[in-house]
């Protein structure tokens, strides 16, 4: 159980999928969608592209949540009315007592 100051919430999107010409691919046309709260949001990293064609820009965050919570890579994130994509395994941290065990996984978003 994460700890009680965790207080936000986000919306886990997750595609059904389709059979197209013999392969089975993710339809986002109708994803499955849960939200799990609570959660603790916070960022953890930002870059800039500056090729000099498109401004472009990586935003991550670090997102805390219970053991159960249903989250896996390839998944997206809605939090504070942006979309995010889940880009690694989530993974479970146990702590000494189990008090405070979480899963914990990176979301990133990228403009430009």
């Amino acid at each position: 159980m994460i700890p009680s100051f965790c207080n936000q919430s986000i919306t886990r999107l997750r595609a059904k999928t389709k059979e197209v010409r013999g392969t089975t691919i993710p339809d986002w046309s109708n994803p499955n969608t849960i939200t799990l709260s609570p959660v603790s949001v916070q960022p953890s990293a930002s870059s800039v592209s500056l090729d000099g064609r498109v401004l472009g820009v990586t935003d991550s965050y670090t997102v805390y949540c219970n053991p159960d919570a249903d989250v896996l890579v390839g998944d997206r994130i809605i939090f504070e009315n942006n979309t995010f994509l889940v880009d690694e395994e989530p993974r479970n941290w146990q702590s000494p007592t189990g008090r405070v065990s979480n899963k914990q996984f990176t979301m990133i978003r990228y403009k430009g």
